[in-house]
């Protein structure tokens, strides 16, 4: 059986590699540092304090003193 060109085809590229052979991206491990684990994180949320007396009113003090959005045209 002889072979034609339409038997052989090119292997793609990896899905991390372009089709010249260079790396598309840094895989994350590389790119961002370790953070806090989701139990690090639940136990950090859950030492959180209720806001005080007096925040809804700070709040609504803050909030009335910037001024509205303009709309883009």
């Amino acid at each position: 059986m002889a072979a034609d060109d339409d038997s052989v085809k090119p292997k793609p590229p990896a899905p991390d590699q372009s089709p010249d052979g260079k790396p598309l991206g840094v895989p994350p491990s590389e790119r961002v540092p370790p953070g806090i684990t989701v139990a690090e994180l639940i136990a950090a949320v859950g030492n959180l304090e209720l806001p005080g007396d007096g925040f809804a009113d700070a709040l609504e003090a803050v909030q009335a003193a910037q001024p509205l959005a303009e709309m883009p045209d």
